[in-house]
């Protein structure tokens, strides 16, 4: 897309957790002095600025600290939201250095909803000051996109963190998604619901948007679920799958999902860390 004076523009989602520095390293990048603390639902809606750089015209949209991309609090919805019905060109996920077990949950969900990704390594300094080592190559591989170290206070790595986000933008057709494997039975009934969802929605799903959906319906999302009740069909197929799921692990599927997720943090935390 080209605007009037003739830049390139994209469109970024910036998010992750309460406390990662987002605001701050978004104040970095934009100029802007919104408010920052430490506390959850600091940013309540999400806020937007525009940033020129190589050509392109950025369109960055700050939303609300998260943990997770569920219905349970007013700042998820609103992410999440704004991810799956707006589509960003590209999502920038601010992972806290000195907590990466805790922020790779939310970036698990990020990656299976299939846009383009870019991650800022922020509060780099202080994993340094703790001795904490980082292979940010590995972390590109099985991430699935650039890794660029930040510090939103001093403004390390923002000029490297916008080049990352123009190189991205400059090769969206030719990203590969990548998936987050679960278990066999996981898989077969995400699968199963998965070919139903793109039959009742052909013209607005991709096959990465319907593996979300087939995911979000068999986690159980209040509101997700709540979008898809006039699928009769829909609703008791889900039914029979959580149902069955439950019986054979001895957990509901909500906690299987999160299980699945752990294990591939688990292992990625193994390879990255140096």
């Amino acid at each position: 897309m080209t605007s009037a004076n003739s830049e390139r523009c994209v469109t970024v989602a910036l998010t992750g957790n309460p406390n990662c520095g987002k605001t701050t390293l978004s104040n970095a990048l934009t100029g802007s002095t919104d408010s920052v603390g430490n506390y959850p639902r600091v940013t309540v809606a999400r806020t937007e600025h525009v940033v020129h750089h190589r050509g392109w015209e950025i369109h960055l949209v700050d939303l609300p600290g998260i943990y997770s991309l569920t219905s349970h609090s007013p700042e998820e919805r609103i992410g999440r939201d704004f991810i799956h019905h707006q589509q960003p060109d590209i999502v920038v996920n601010v992972l806290d250095a000195t907590s990466l077990d805790r922020s790779l949950f939310l970036t698990t969900q990020l990656i299976e909803m299939g846009l383009p990704r870019v991650y800022a390594l922020n509060m780099i300094d202080e994993a340094r000051n703790k001795g904490i080592g980082i292979d940010t190559d590995d972390l590109v591989t099985m991430l699935g996109g650039k890794v660029v170290e930040t510090v939103g206070v001093s403004g390390e790595g923002c000029d490297a963190l916008l080049d990352a986000v123009v190189d991205t933008a400059e090769t969206l057709n030719g990203a590969t998604p990548m998936v987050i494997p679960y278990d066999g039975h996981l898989e077969k009934a995400i699968g199963r619901v998965r070919d139903l969802v793109a039959k009742l929605h052909p013209k607005t799903l991709n096959d990465m948007q319907a593996r979300w959906l087939s995911i979000k319906l068999l986690e159980g999302d209040d509101e997700i679920v709540r979008q898809e009740n006039d699928h009769e069909h829909l609703v008791e197929m889900l039914r029979r799958e959580r149902y069955d799921l439950a019986k054979s692990h001895g957990e509901d599927s909500e906690t299987l999902f999160a299980n699945g997720r752990y294990g591939f943090i688990h292992g990625l935390l193994t390879e990255a860390r140096s």
